[in-house]
């Protein structure tokens, strides 16, 4: 349904008085919750999911259709870093490939990937990092995992938040993410730095292991 004829409100069958009521810009949260204005202090995450009733974010997510490469992939980090600080569970959505103003097709950096774990391993609160687009197909949302993980992310955070508890099916879930961001690192991290602390024990089971038992303690 739309209230007032044009802000999208949801409601579920399943979850009988749960709502999810869409704001289109902080601006328009009126006041602005104390928690959301301490975080768009630093940056402006482009989703954040908030209970008004117990005045707590439940997840935050930043989405770019600018492939992060160079000096660029270190745009928008200050939000993941925020986040992770502030221990709030935090998604950034970004392009694995993107096409370069000379017409080549240019592969994303390994930084915003690199901090997330190290976010999420300081911070014991998942920091990850969600793919969409190919070599092939690149800069294209409906190619990859990264919307559907995502939307399930972001379901299982809810209905964790309601009391549905989705211990196991969240841990399998960020242990097949993180193993997705250690072998992107590990894959090209020669071609960006020569000194990279952590890489011979990236994508090893006991370093995803450790990854899932610090997020999910």
């Amino acid at each position: 349904m739309y209230r007032y004829n044009f802000q999208p409100v949801y409601t579920f069958e399943s979850i009988p008085g749960f709502r999810l009521i869409v704001y289109g810009d902080y601006k328009c949260w009126d006041p602005v919750p104390e928690k959301v204005s301490q975080l768009l202090q630093i940056g402006k995450p482009d989703i954040l999911l908030y209970d008004p009733s117990a005045d707590k974010i439940l997840l935050g997510v930043e989405e770019t259709a600018a492939v992060p490469t160079g000096n660029q992939s270190l745009q928008r980090l200050e939000r993941v870093w925020f986040a992770a600080e502030s221990r709030i569970p935090f998604v950034y959505l970004i392009g694995e490939y993107g096409l370069h103003p000379d017409g080549g097709v240019r592969r994303s950096s390994i930084w915003p990937v690199y901090l997330a774990l190290k976010l999420s391993s300081q911070h014991r609160v998942p920091s990850v990092t969600l793919f969409y687009g190919s070599a092939e197909q690149p800069e294209q949302y409906s190619v990859g995992s990264g919307l559907e993980q995502l939307s399930k992310l972001a379901s299982i955070y809810i209905q964790e938040w309601l009391g549905d508890t989705k211990t196991d099916e969240k841990a399998e879930m960020l242990r097949s993410i993180f193993l997705r961001m250690t072998q992107f690192v590990r894959s090209q991290y020669k071609e960006i730095a020569d000194l990279l602390p952590g890489r011979d024990s990236l994508t090893s089971r006991e370093m995803i292991d450790f990854m899932v038992q610090r997020v999910c303690a």
